[in-house]
């Protein structure tokens, strides 16, 4: 295995139930504009460098395990290393001498370094940047799984075959570089690229420049040659990404005529209208000019994957010029919007700063567009949570313990803590425990007043969840099953589901704000398996499922269960998956007493519609 492969350790996969939330959370947002997503963002200095160890190996290792736990938005540091003419991660200048060792000490064993501050450039790794999750002494602090209090804490770092050099307060490898980080990032792209993996991720650059390395604790100075045509950021990255980037022009094309971009897609694919405004001139052109495309439109119908975006630019490097880099990678604050109005009080709790307001929601007040916050310190779950349903991305901006490239769990359990749907253990599978007629009717999503997600029985009654805008819902006036559910919503309203974690604490509040009696239980939204089993789909129970049986070789570890293909497997690459069967239609018609079904709606044509059994 190359160090340029994606490949997450063990610890960094995810259950067969983790995958099937997490893909049942990234369905339920495929029409909303992914500038109102909330996607968990990172680090990789503080998340993989945070011992200064910075290496090649450590890089793939700690960047496949932060993707394969559900990390979305990556910040990078990155350093021109003027002697070499190439962008590293490491803050220092590589000597360039003959030999295998540069004319520096060479280290091939385990490493560790002291956690003291040091500021080289830019860059900052705070003291005691590997402080414990568990140490927080809160019941509230992140749960690891598969770790007890008695745990002896993390593996120590595998030692590394590459050379590794010693570079003032850091140790660093040569092969540490954009172009190694291009490679891996592209294997982790076609890895993915299929229905039931595909996802978008978001690449942040900070510029700096690197030390000198006689004088590596001394800030950087301006180069004297600048990264010029090839050498940039995007020239580097799109000699093998092109395909896959999401760029400035694509949304700027887009944007001027949506008659000929989102709208000459099948619905499913273009993004909600109600998130940005619409002008239509004389020619009867439509155009945008604050809107964004949806993610199923950048994926399944655009076929990227990948957009970029310019951090900070440390002074020393702005006399380089990056205007050909500027059709790759958007502008400064273009896809991120730290929110710097944000507080917590003393149980982790947003005191400001917060997109959830008391009703009537508009637009001006619940413009959460690209909103982030940067942790600096491990998070709390009430913090993780607090942030995700108020619409705001939470950016881990520390070390967790010990980098991720030897020690994924606190990460994973950072991002599992953004999921804002499914509560934990949900959604429970009942075809095992109960008989195939009660199994076939544990099918249906409610949504509790308190915002998270639990499997139900069709056929039981539930008040229902209307929504006549993304955040203003209303709750009908009756409970019913989940058949009527649509005609049970007030007029003027419609039954759905939430596709955000702001959508979703609106409709938490208006249950709470009704007073009514749920049971403990909430409402049914319009997200049901009723069709197949295991097969989460949006609408009512006449929805039908897009999915394919599929093995997740590395997701589920071998194990069969339904899937995702978003109609667009046929055209996109399935490289990780086994095809065992198609479902045929996807419901199967059985004969059947003419009348009524098992909910007691009148049957179609006189045959009742069953699930496709596993």
């Amino acid at each position: 295995m190359s160090s340029d492969d994606y490949a997450p350790g063990n610890d960094a996969l995810l259950s067969v139930d983790e995958t099937r939330v997490q893909l049942s959370q990234r369905d339920l947002s495929l029409s909303i504009p992914i500038n109102f997503m909330t996607v968990p963002g990172v680090s990789l200095t503080a998340a993989c460098f945070g011992d200064r160890v910075i290496g090649e190996g450590e890089l793939s290792r700690c960047f496949s395990n932060l993707l394969s736990v559900g990390f979305r938005r990556f910040e990078l540091d990155l350093y021109w290393d003027a002697g070499r003419s190439l962008w590293s991660f490491c803050p220092v200048e590589m000597k360039q001498m003959p030999g295998n060792d540069n004319g520096s000490s060479s280290l091939s064993q385990s490493r560790t370094t002291p956690a003291t501050t040091t500021n080289q450039g830019s860059l900052s790794f705070p003291a005691g940047v590997a402080t414990s999750i568990s140490a927080q002494g809160t019941n509230d602090a992140l749960l690891v799984s598969g770790t007890s209090e008695g745990s002896s804490g993390p593996p120590a770092p595998t030692p590394s075959s590459e050379p590794m050099h010693a570079e003032g307060p850091y140790t660093c490898s040569p092969a540490a570089t954009l172009e190694t980080f291009g490679h891996q990032l592209h294997s982790y792209l076609v890895d993915t690229q299929n229905t039931l993996a595909a996802q978008i991720s978001y690449y942040v650059f900070n510029i700096h420049a690197a030390a000198s390395p006689t004088s590596p604790d001394s800030p950087a100075q301006a180069p004297t040659n600048p990264p010029v045509g090839g050498e940039l950021i995007g020239g580097m990255l799109s000699s093998n990404l092109t395909s896959y980037i999401y760029s400035p022009i694509n949304l700027s094309n887009n944007r001027a005529n949506l008659n000929s971009s989102w709208y000459t897609v099948p619905e499913r694919y273009r993004p909600v209208s109600d998130y940005y405004s619409i002008a239509i001139d004389d020619n009867g052109v439509w155009s945008t000019d604050d809107g964004w495309p949806s993610e199923s439109f950048i994926e399944f119908s655009s076929l990227k994957r990948v957009l970029f975006q310019f951090g900070t630019i440390d002074p020393q490097m702005q006399g380089a010029d990056y205007t050909p880099d500027t059709s790759i990678l958007f502008p400064p604050g273009y896809i991120t919007q730290p929110q710097p109005g944000v507080s917590l009080n003393s149980t982790d709790r947003l005191t400001s700063g917060c997109y959830l307001h008391s009703p009537p929601a508009t637009p001006s007040n619940t413009n959460s567009s690209w909103a982030t916050y940067a942790l600096t310190t491990p998070p709390t779950n009430s913090t993780l949570t607090s942030l995700t349903t108020c619409g705001i991305s939470p950016h881990l901006n520390t070390t967790l313990t010990a980098p991720a490239s030897t020690w994924p769990l606190p990460y994973r359990s950072f991002a599992l803590s953004t999921h804002w749907s499914w509560a934990p253990s949900e959604p429970t599978n009942y075809s095992m425990s109960l008989s195939p007629a009660n199994a076939a009717l544990m099918r249906c999503a409610v949504a509790s007043p308190s915002g998270s997600w639990a499997v139900a029985s069709c056929a039981d009654k539930y008040f229902i969840a209307c929504r006549s805008s993304p955040f203003n819902w209303s709750i009908s006036d009756h409970p019913v099953a989940f058949p009527f559910a649509a005609s049970a919503c007030p007029h003027g309203t419609t039954f759905v589901a939430p596709a955000s974690a702001l959508e979703n604490a609106y409709l938490a509040q208006a249950q709470q704000d009704t007073h009514r009696d749920y049971d403990r239980r909430g409402v049914f939204v319009a997200f049901n398996s009723v069709q197949v089993d295991g097969c989460w789909v949006i609408g009512d129970a006449d929805a039908e499922c897009p999915y394919d049986r599929v093995t997740l070789l590395s997701f589920a570890r071998e194990r069969e269960i339904v899937v995702p293909t978003v109609a667009a497997v046929i055209i996109l690459v399935i490289s990780a998956l086994t095809v065992f069967s198609k479902v045929a239609g996807n419901r199967r018609v059985g004969r059947g007493r003419r009348g009524r079904d098992k909910w007691g709606r009148a049957a179609a044509n006189g045959f009742v519609y069953e699930g496709v059994p596993l």
